[in-house]
C-alpha cells in the first residue's frame, strides 16, 4: 500500500508541475472472472496523456493480490458518444509481467499484448471520471497463452 501511495504522490506532483489539463492520473481495480468468480484481482495506476482531442498515450503501474505486478504502455482512442464526456475507449497496450510463485523466485512474462475496450466519462466542469474497460491479454507465456476475463473500472482525475 505504501507503494502505490508513494506512485500515486509521484504521479500527482508531476502533473502539477505541468499544469495543463491533458494530463489525467487514475487508480483502477481490474479483477480476473473465471467461472463468475474473481480468481485475482489486480490494483493499479494510470497516468494518461492526451495527444490531441481523441488520441492518448498510456503507461500503467499494477499489482495483485497474489503479489504479481505488471507495467504497461499503449494508445487509446476516444469516440465521443451520446452525450458531453462520455467516449467510447479503443486501443491496445504492451504490458511487461511478473508472477510470483510459491517459491522465492520470480517468473518473468516477457510480453502481453492486451486490446481494449470500454467506456470513459469525464463529470462536466470537474476533473473528475470514470472508466470501465473489457481488457482480453494475449500472452508470450506458453502456460497462459490468452486471458478473456480481464475487465477494468476506475476513478480518474485529469490536470
Amino acid at each position: 500500500m505504501k507503494q502505490l501511495l508513494t506512485i500515486i504522490f509521484f504521479l500527482f506532483v508531476i502533473t502539477l508541475v505541468k499544469g495543463q489539463q491533458r494530463h489525467a492520473v487514475s487508480v483502477y481495480i481490474a479483477p480476473n472472472f473465471e467461472s463468475g468468480m474473481a480468481i485475482a484481482t489486480y490494483y493499479g495506476v494510470q497516468y494518461k496523456l492526451s495527444l490531441s482531442g481523441q488520441h492518448q498515450i498510456q503507461t500503467n503501474f499494477s499489482f495483485s493480490d497474489g503479489n504479481d505486478w505488471a507495467i504497461g504502455l499503449g494508445y487509446l482512442y476516444g469516440f465521443p458518444i451520446l452525450t458531453d464526456g462520455l467516449f467510447f475507449i479503443v486501443g491496445g497496450e504492451l504490458t511487461l509481467d511478473f508472477f510470483s510463485r510459491q517459491s522465492s523466485a520470480v517468473e518473468k512474462r516477457p510480453f502481453s499484448l492486451v486490446p481494449q475496450g470500454g467506456f470513459d466519462y469525464h463529470v462536466p466542469k470537474t476533473p473528475i471520471g470514470v472508466f470501465a474497460i473489457y481488457a482480453p491479454k494475449f500472452s508470450t507465456s506458453q502456460s497462459e497463452f490468452v486471458d478473456v476475463a480481464t475487465f477494468q473500472a476506475g476513478l480518474r482525475f485529469r490536470f
